[in-house]
């Protein structure tokens, strides 16, 4: 039987991916503390999603898809280790209607 080898880039973004898990994880749940300013919110997503950022993987979205804006290049299970944590989810139910997603994009 033989064994598969990851790649090299692989295996980067699975190390950059398990250091970074944490800090997606305690983003999510501070960002319950500003769900009632649209405001606060935004800059703290903005904010975390810029510090979880990997250089490489956000090159390779707009190599794919030229053109395509304004992006930090955060790999899914970062945002989505950040986005499970109880308060996260309370934070987006409470949150659904208030403010503007642009405002994430905007300093």
């Amino acid at each position: 039987m033989t064994t598969a080898t990851l790649s090299p880039v692989t295996e980067r973004a699975t190390a950059l991916v398990a250091e970074r898990r944490p800090i997606a994880e305690a983003l999510g749940r501070d960002l319950a503390e500003h769900v009632n300013d649209p405001a606060a919110f935004a800059a703290a997503l903005r904010d975390g999603l810029r510090g979880l950022s990997d250089p490489e993987y956000l090159e390779g979205q707009r190599r794919i898809a030229p053109g395509i804006g304004a992006l930090f290049g955060v790999r899914w299970p970062l945002t989505a280790a950040g986005s499970s944590s109880p308060t996260a989810f309370s934070a987006r139910r409470s949150s659904s209607h208030a403010g503007s997603p642009s405002a994430c994009w905007s300093d």
